[in-house]
Order: structure tokens, then sequence, then C-alpha cells
């Protein structure tokens, strides 16, 4: 049984691999996986899934679909992503592909980071919860949240970094907290 889960599993790599999805192949590899044929979900340890500008690593990973034209991927245990952006890393969180592209994900940690690429401004973020959303174009950070570009911070509950127009605002959040802005003196 198990040599055929693991013999079906390599050729659904194998396939997944070679098969063209837009522009770039996703290329999914992990040290050990589970795969259930019945429900068509999945358990990887050690993954790494990689669709050219985005590369996401993790310890332990479980996927509800093995389709990437819509899918919803948990994943657990350093987590880190990179994309054209910048990069991420996380304790845990859930990423959604959908139409064979990276959607939106919402992480989880504590602190997690996001470190933005701006070839003008050095702009991070921390927070206990960071969800990306691609189709709006922005990050959002969520509960003891930092966002700092080059020597201003902003510190709130409920933050969000435009990547169109490379703006902090804050959210519209229930905490209570008012944002602090700090200028910070060299």
């Amino acid at each position: 049984m198990d040599c055929t889960v693991n013999l079906a599993l390599k050729l659904f790599l194998l396939l997944l691999s070679t098969a063209s999805f837009g522009q770039e192949n996703i290329i999914l590899e992990a040290k050990k996986s589970i795969l259930d044929r019945e429900s068509n979900s999945a358990n990887f340890e050690q993954i790494r899934i990689a669709r050219e500008p985005l590369v996401v690593t993790a310890d332990l990973a479980q996927v509800n679909n093995l389709d990437f034209n819509q899918t919803l991927w948990t994943l657990s245990g350093n987590i880190n992503l990179e994309n054209e952006f910048g990069s991420l890393v996380a304790d845990s969180g859930q990423i959604n592909f959908n139409n064979y592209e990276f959607s939106n994900a919402i992480f989880f940690g504590t602190p997690s980071r996001f470190d933005l690429l701006q070839s003008e401004q050095e702009t991070f973020g921390e927070a206990n919860r960071i969800e990306l959303n691609l189709d709006d174009r922005n990050i959002r950070f969520f509960n003891d949240a930092i966002i700092q570009v080059n020597n201003t911070q902003f510190r709130g509950c409920d933050l969000i970094f435009d990547l169109n127009t490379n703006r902090v605002t804050a959210g519209y959040s229930e905490c209570g907290e008012n944002i602090q802005i700090t200028i910070v003196v060299e």
C-alpha cells in the first residue's frame, strides 16, 4: 500500500514539475510525503514549493487538494516565503493558490516578520499575524504590529502597507489602540 501511494505521489510530482502553468512551472519538493488518494489531500515534511518568483519552505505542510488551480496549504514550523516584494518568516500559516497563482496568505508568529524589497527605502514589518493579499496588493499587520520605513516607525494593532503606493495606513481594528508614529533619531 505504501509503495502504491509513494509511486502515485512520485508520478504526480513528476507531472507537476513538467507541466506548464502559465509562464513558470510549479515545483514541489519534500523529504517525506503521505498522499490520501481518496480525499486527494497530502501531508509533507520539509517542503519547498516554487513558482518563480515565489518560493515557500516549511517544516510541515498539509494540502486539502493537490490541484493548484484552487487549493489551500496549511504550513507550520520555520516558514520562509520569498517573492518579488520581499521575504517573510513565520511559525505557521495558510497559503491560497487560485488559477495556479499565489493569491493570498495568512501567517502567525511571535512575531512574524516581512522584509520588503524597496529600491530607495529600507522597509520591514512585524506582527503576530500578517496577511498578504496580492489581489489588493497590500500587506496587513495585526496584533503588536510594527512597520518601519527608513527611520519612521509605525506601531498599532492593525497596520496596512500598500505595495502600489508604498504607503502605511492604520486599519479599522476594534482593539482600541491609537497608532503611534516614532521618528528614529540616529
